[in-house]
C-alpha cells in the first residue's frame, strides 16, 4: 500500500522523483488521487499562479522558458503546468515535459509538466486544479498555467490564476478584433511578443486602444508591455510588473475576491467532474440499453439532448449512493417498488460477482445465479403472480387486508423490477442444510451489493412451490430452486424498520 504521507513530506523536501509521482497520481486520477489532494489543499494557499494565455502562434512557451529563467536568478521555486493539445492515439500530451524547455530539466528548483485537454474546453486541463494544489502545497513560489491556445470562449484561466498575461504577436488584426469581447477582458498584463516583427508597435497601438475602449475599470490598469522572448528582450519589466500586480492584489481587496471566485469556480468544476465520471459509468459500450439509445440516435427516433437527459437522470449521483460498509448493511432492506430505468450490465456483474464470494459448504460455491430480464422475465413475473394465492391464508391471518392487498399488487408486477435474479442450488453430499446455508450467503452479498450500487433488491421464497414452472422456463434440471430476487433502482426508499431490543447477550465481557 502507497505510503501517501511519506510521498507528500519527500516532495516538499524537492524530492523531484517523490513529486513526479504524485502529479502522475493526479493528472492520471489514479485510486488515491482524491486522498492526495485533500491531505494537500488544507497546506497551500501561498504560491502566487501566474497564467500565460493567448492566440496559438504566439510565442507562450518561448515565454515561460524566458520567465522562469529569469525568476531563477532570484531562486524562487517555479513550477509550470503547460497544456498541450492532447494525442489522439494515447489521449496524452502532444508534446512533452523536455522538449518544450528542455534547459530547466534538470534544475531542481524547477517542477515542468505537460497536460493533455483530454476534451476539457477553457484551454486548460481537468486535473490543472489539483495539480495547483499539489505544487503550492509543496512548496513552489510561482506556478505558471499556459494554455494550448486560446480563443473567445476559452477565458476560465481568469479564475485560475491570480495574475494573467495576455500574448499576442504583429500581424493577427482582425483576430484580436474577433476575439476581444472576451479575451480583452480577462488579462491583468497585455503583451506584444515577437516585436522585431514587422508592424510591431501597430499591434501595441491597436491593443491600448481597445483597451481604452473597454467598459471594465478597476484600480489596477493593465499595461501593455513589449518583449522579445527567444532573445529575452523585455523579460524583466514583464517580472517587475507580474511582482507588482501581485502585490496590488495582497494589498487590497483584490486576493479575497479572487480566492472567493476561483473557490466557487473549483466547487463547480468538481462538481462537473464527479457527475461526468458518475454518468460515464453509467453509459460504456458493454451497456445494451445504451446501444439501443445510439442506435435511436443514429436513425434520427430520438434526439441526443433527450437521451443525454434521461442517462443523467439514470447516472443520477444514485450509483452514488455508494455507502461504507455499515452504511450498505443498515440501508440494504426489501424494496417493492421500482423505477423502470434500465440497470446497466456492467453494475449487475459487481452485483453478481459479490455474489459468487460468498463462503459455502468445502467451498463448493454450489449456487447457481440467472440473471433474467425482457421477455423471459415477464415470464418469471406471471408465475410469482400465479404463486400468491397459496400465500393469501397465512398473510391474512397475520396481516390486514391493506398490507395483503399489497403484497398481492407486488406479486403481480414484482413491483416493476427492470431485472430478476433467480437463485438455484446445486445439491452436495454436504446436505441441505450446509447448502442452504452456502446460497444463502450469495443471495445476502448479493443483496449488500446491490445496496452499494444505489439498487434496491427483494428476497422472495414464495414462488418456490411453482420450482416446475420455473425450471421449464429457464431449463434447469436437477437444481433446489431458492429465490426469486427482483432488482433495479429504487421507485420509492422502502421504510427504515426499527431493530428491536434485547437480541444479543455478552457473555465474559
Amino acid at each position: 500500500m502507497t505510503d501517501y504521507n511519506d510521498l507528500i513530506d519527500k516532495a516538499r523536501k524537492g524530492d523531484q522523483r517523490s513529486l513526479g509521482r504524485l502529479a502522475r497520481l493526479i493528472d492520471d486520477n489514479q485510486d488515491g488521487a482524491g486522498v492526495v489532494v485533500s491531505r494537500l489543499f488544507p497546506q497551500g494557499g501561498n504560491a502566487h499562479i501566474v497564467g500565460i494565455t493567448g492566440p496559438p502562434g504566439a510565442g507562450k512557451s518561448t515565454l515561460v522558458n524566458a520567465l522562469v529563467r529569469e525568476w531563477r536568478k532570484t531562486d524562487r521555486r517555479i513550477g509550470v503546468l503547460a497544456v498541450d493539445p492532447t494525442s489522439p492515439f494515447s489521449g496524452g500530451a502532444v508534446l512533452g515535459d523536455r522538449i518544450r524547455m528542455q534547459e530547466h530539466a534538470t534544475d531542481p528548483g524547477v517542477f515542468i509538466r505537460s497536460l493533455a485537454t483530454r476534451g476539457h474546453l477553457g484551454g486548460l486541463s481537468r486535473s490543472v486544479l489539483p495539480l495547483i494544489t499539489l505544487l503550492d502545497a509543496t512548496g513552489f513560489d510561482t506556478i505558471v498555467l499556459e494554455t494550448v491556445g486560446v480563443g473567445q470562449e476559452e477565458v476560465e484561466i481568469k479564475d485560475l490564476a491570480h495574475t494573467t498575461v495576455f500574448v499576442t504577436v504583429p500581424g493577427l488584426g482582425d483576430g484580436i478584433q474577433a476575439m476581444k469581447a472576451g479575451i480583452l477582458e480577462i488579462a491583468d498584463v497585455y503583451l506584444v511578443n515577437k516585436m522585431d516583427l514587422p508592424h510591431a508597435e501597430s499591434a501595441v497601438k491597436d491593443l491600448q486602444s481597445m483597451l481604452l475602449m473597454s467598459t471594465q475599470r478597476s484600480a489596477w490598469v493593465p499595461p501593455v508591455l513589449r518583449t522579445i522572448a527567444l532573445e529575452a528582450e523585455g523579460i524583466p519589466e514583464l517580472t517587475e510588473i507580474i511582482a507588482a500586480h501581485w502585490t496590488h492584489l495582497r494589498d487590497s481587496d483584490g486576493l479575497k475576491e479572487w480566492s472567493a471566485r476561483s473557490a466557487e469556480m473549483s466547487i463547480t468544476e468538481a462538481f462537473r467532474e464527479a457527475v461526468e465520471d458518475r454518468v460515464l459509468k453509467v453509459v460504456s459500450r458493454d451497456n445494451d440499453e445504451f446501444n439501443e439509445d445510439v442506435r435511436k440516435v443514429s436513425n434520427r427516433e430520438e434526439d441526443p439532448a433527450s437521451v443525454a437527459a434521461r442517462w443523467l437522470s439514470l447516472a443520477k449521483i444514485r450509483e452514488e449512493k455508494r455507502m461504507d460498509f455499515y452504511d450498505v448493511i443498515k440501508a440494504r432492506r426489501s424494496c417493492r417498488v421500482f423505477s423502470p430505468d434500465p440497470v446497466g450490465r456492467d453494475v449487475l456483474e459487481r452485483v453478481v460477482d459479490a455474489a459468487q464470494w460468498a463462503p459455502s459448504g468445502k467451498n463448493r460455491q454450489n449456487w447457481r445465479i440467472y440473471v433474467v430480464r425482457g421477455q423471459k422475465k415477464d415470464e418469471l413475473v406471471q408465475v410469482a403472480d400465479r404463486s400468491f394465492p397459496r400465500l393469501e391464508p397465512g398473510l391474512k391471518k397475520l396481516y390486514d387486508e391493506r398490507v395483503v392487498e399489497f403484497t398481492r399488487g407486488f406479486f403481480k408486477t414484482l413491483g416493476g423490477a427492470p431485472v430478476l435474479m433467480v437463485f438455484y442450488s446445486k445439491p452436495t453430499d454436504e446436505g441441505p442444510f450446509v447448502d442452504t446455508q452456502s446460497i444463502s450467503a450469495a443471495i445476502e452479498n448479493a443483496l449488500l451489493a446491490a445496496a452499494y450500487e444505489g439498487l434496491g433488491a427483494c428476497w422472495m421464497t414464495g414462488p418456490v412451490h411453482l420450482k416446475n414452472e420455473v425450471d421449464s422456463l429457464l431449463g434447469v434440471e436437477g437444481m433446489d430452486l431458492i429465490a426469486f430476487v427482483p432488482i433495479g433502482y429504487p421507485g420509492k426508499e422502502p421504510p427504515v424498520p426499527p431493530r428491536k431490543e434485547g437480541r444479543v447477550e455478552w457473555i465474559g465481557f
